[in-house]
């Protein structure tokens, strides 16, 4: 069924990426609605068109995911990654090409789902389906509008398709809205539409795509960021208590390419192998590359050493973790096994790639949310709401527990909030954007970079490129720069929108 989703996305390229921006000059190429959604399929042909931006070079395959993959403290880039290096090194401005593109797919992306949303309102699809195709194209809008709000901060908050002139003049002028109010908006979209998303993975048809329990773990995020820890308490717990996900028995069968859906996955990008269109570059930013640690071919096994070895772990940070941590395996790669160990110059983190697959052509998922992550959010939203309660103890312990590690007990609400920090470090580096979300929702991303230059610059096993690196990042980076400017290109275009502080 694979092959069937990637043939739904294929037919929508030709009409989908020649869309123009709905925030450009000329509503021209948006896709005209008098096209789709006589039937069902119809609305999931669309669908597909909206999960395509996702998987573009301005979505997760490569921009987005290079802005929250870098420029943090746990992962750093083992060079110099050219035009890469703005996002690593805090380097943007309102004119770097990069920041707009993203902004451009994103809305586009928006666009599309809220098509989708008024044309099967419209349509004579059979009404229990027609609720499941509305809220699976409004958990892709709250989804979307989740990471602008992360990147951007304040942005347009569009809920209406721009389909000719009249409808294009008004999202060209919209005015900013504030980021929690947007925030909100989310938290109420998927309270209204959850219960209409089924509550099993589509297994048999699509399993990317969203059920009522992806639904609630972006509320679950929502109400992180405002705050909201009661609220997040109980989404969590219910996730925890009523989806029927369960975390693995073992942290590595997580990563099995023959597992990719396995009961802890709650929602994810399906990314293919051999597909040009889907399969992503990703992991090979992962996969060591011989030439880095000055390795002969005839020094390495084979296929090991031919990925783009783009990211690597903090040495300091991959101290962190105890030897009786069983996701070490799977999070810490810095030696080639077999009867004489070669050492590596950088440490790796093989969960994220897969070396039997071609460089540069890899079907590993982007996951977003798994049942480890909620366990942990419980945990975090609990101690927020009511201190350290035992349910916040049970709730990481059950993460630690799985990971070999000792239960924790009595921290007190500072101390226990401190060890979820460091949990979450642990257990969830290098998967879909956790850390740079997390450090920029607890106000700490600057500090933590202090932090991390502090502790490596005084390791003596760290690499000097690596110090070199968080140097950069902590000396480029202000305080305005926890979010991406508003393209200035689009402020020319609104006159309503306005720019971002510390920026021209």
């Amino acid at each position: 069924m694979k092959k069937v989703y990637i043939g739904l996305i294929t037919l929508l390229t030709i009409s989908l990426f020649s869309c123009e921006d709905i925030l450009d000059e000329e509503p021209l190429g948006l896709l005209a609605p008098e096209a789709f959604y006589s039937s069902e399929d119809d609305a999931v042909a669309a669908l597909a068109g909206v999960y395509s931006h996702l998987f573009e070079d301005d979505g997760f395959q490569v921009e987005m995911d290079v802005y929250f993959t870098l420029g943090h403290d746990l992962i750093t880039p083992t060079r110099n990654l050219g035009a890469g290096q703005q996002f690593f090194a805090f380097a943007w401005d309102e004119s770097t090409p990069r920041v707009r593109d993203v902004w451009i797919n994103m809305f586009q992306a928006v666009n599309d789902a809220n098509l989708i949303i008024e044309r099967v309102n419209e349509s004579e699809i059979e009404e229990e389906t027609k609720r499941d195709l509305i809220a699976e194209a409004t958990f892709l809008r709250g989804f979307i509008y989740y990471y602008l709000t992360a990147m951007y901060g304040d942005v347009p908050y569009l809920t209406q398709a721009s389909t000719g002139s009249e409808s294009f003049g008004e999202n060209i002028t919209a005015e900013r809205i504030s980021q929690d109010e947007i925030r909100a908006a989310i938290v109420s979209d998927m309270e209204e539409v959850e219960e209409d998303l089924p509550n099993q993975t589509r297994r048999n048809d699509f399993p990317q795509r969203p059920t009522q329990w992806a639904a609630k773990s972006l509320k679950l995020k929502c109400q992180l960021w405002l705050e909201d820890f009661q609220g997040a308490s109980i989404t969590a717990q219910d996730i925890i208590d009523n989806s029927g996900y369960t975390l693995l028995s073992d942290y590595a069968e997580i990563w099995e390419e023959d597992n990719e859906y396995n009961n802890e996955i709650i929602f994810a990008l399906d990314f293919v192998s051999g597909d040009n269109l889907l399969s992503t570059n990703r992991h090979s930013r992962y996969e060591p590359r011989a030439q880095d640690d000055g390795l002969d071919a005839a020094d390495r096994p084979s296929p090991f050493g031919k990925g783009f070895a783009f990211y690597t772990l903090y040495q300091s940070f991959a101290d962190t973790f105890s030897e009786n941590d069983l996701r070490k395996a799977s999070n810490v790669y810095d030696e080639i096994p077999g009867e004489t160990a070669i050492p590596l110059r950088f440490n790796y983190i093989p969960k994220m790639w897969r070396v039997d697959e071609p460089r540069a052509d890899s079907g590993l998922n982007y996951n977003f949310y798994r049942l480890a992550d909620t366990y942990l959010n419980l945990a975090e939203a609990e101690n927020e709401a009511n201190g350290d309660t035992q349910i916040a103890y049970d709730a990481i312990n059950a993460v630690r527990t799985r990971a070999g590690l000792d239960p924790i007990s009595d921290l007190g609400t500072n101390g226990l909030r401190e060890a979820i920090r460091q949990e979450r470090a642990w257990e969830l580096v290098g998967e879909g954007n956790h850390r740079k979300l997390d450090l920029l929702r607890w106000d700490i991303l600057e500090e933590s970079l202090n932090e991390r230059l502090a502790v490596e610059s005084s390791n003596p096993e760290a690499d000097e490129s690596l110090i070199s690196n968080i140097q950069t990042t902590v000396e480029n980076f202000s305080s305005n720069e926890t979010i991406l400017p508003i393209p200035q290109s689009e402020i020319v275009l609104n006159p309503n929108l306005t720019q971002n502080p510390g920026y021209n």
